[in-house]
């Protein structure tokens, strides 16, 4: 289960500021997994494919059709042994 809160403030010359917290907690086995591959190299290729994904919306006004396979959220929490 996670919890994502979300705050944006203004940054001022046309920037905002966006604050992010994560709170995730396992409820079993696979959710567990999911925590011990939650590392920072996968969050932070995680969070520069969520910003690519928002620049492409906020230029184009559409979401990109296809999510990048390397990243958001693929973190191995199947099955012991299977990837």
């Amino acid at each position: 289960m996670a919890e994502v809160t979300v705050r944006a403030e203004d940054g001022g010359q046309q920037d905002s500021r966006v604050h992010i917290t994560y709170t995730i907690t396992a409820l079993n086995e696979a959710g567990n997994r999911f925590i011990e591959n939650f590392t920072q190299d996968n969050f932070v290729k995680d969070m520069k494919f969520w910003e690519a994904t928002m620049n492409h919306y906020l230029a184009t006004g559409k979401a990109l059709s296809q999510t990048d396979p390397e990243h958001w959220l693929k973190y191995d929490c199947g099955e012991k042994g299977s990837k």
